[in-house]
């Protein structure tokens, strides 16, 4: 009887291919296609962003941990960073509000300044206006007599007077305060240097100037300090 050797059949590994499926143990391949073995783009900000994220949380937490230590020199150490951290924070913040409080202010001025006129315009107006303020003083209403003409006979009823109200221009404030205070002294200078006058003379430029230089002169050699600049003739009526 003739033997049949029969040849037992091996196992074959399934082959890769269509469906793709790797061979049981062998390396998956980096290469190999499909979207199991497809690898992510690598992002190289990420890691960047991770560690300085875990830097600062691990500082905070570093920081609270410390402020709870049981070691005095660690918990101090911490406390002083905390404080060190609201007293900048606190610099910082002030010097914003002084900042915007300027800004605030020169906003203001210039706004004001702006009819017109620039901010240093504004500011010398302003100077000139408080230096006049300050340096006039009103030395009161005087009569002065004046002279018949000749030939001509006065209308009845009607008196030959003017009356004339002075002020002073004074070099600085103390100098009108002096005039001020001495008031009754000064309205016996001005009266004692109106004497009769033209009226022609007191209706005329020239004439006017000659009565102020007169004036003038007398109520500054009385003054004890100070000068007067200009005497205006602020209101003058004849009859």
């Amino acid at each position: 009887m003739a033997e049949t050797n029969a040849t037992p059949a091996t196992d074959k590994p399934a082959a890769a291919g269509a469906a793709g499926t790797p061979v049981a143990g062998a390396p998956a391949s980096p290469n190999s296609g499909g979207e199991a073995g497809t690898p992510a783009p690598a992002d190289d900000h990420a890691p960047r962003k991770k560690s300085r994220a875990a830097g600062l949380g691990g500082t905070i937490a570093e920081v609270l941990a410390g402020l709870k230590s049981s070691d005095k020199p660690t918990r101090n150490g911490a406390i002083l960073f905390v404080v060190s951290l609201c007293g900048i924070a606190f610099v910082i913040g002030l010097a914003g509000m002084h900042v915007w409080e300027d800004r605030k202010n020169i906003q203001v001025q210039m706004n004001q300044s702006e009819q017109g006129k620039n901010l240093d315009d504004f500011i010398k107006k302003q100077a000139e206006e408080a230096k006049k303020k300050y340096s006039m003083q009103t030395l009161g209403t005087f009569t002065i007599q004046l002279k018949v003409i000749e030939g001509q006979k006065p209308a009845p009823g009607v008196m030959n007077l003017a009356e004339i109200e002075i002020q002073a221009k004074c070099d600085e404030v103390e100098t009108c305060q002096a005039l001020d205070e001495g008031s009754a002294q000064v309205r016996n200078e001005i009266t004692s240097s109106l004497g009769p006058m033209d009226r022609d003379e007191l209706l005329t430029k020239e004439g006017k100037h000659r009565l102020k230089k007169k004036l003038l002169d007398r109520l500054n050699a009385w003054l004890p300090k100070g000068k007067i600049e200009d005497l205006y003739f602020s209101k003058l009526v004849i009859s």
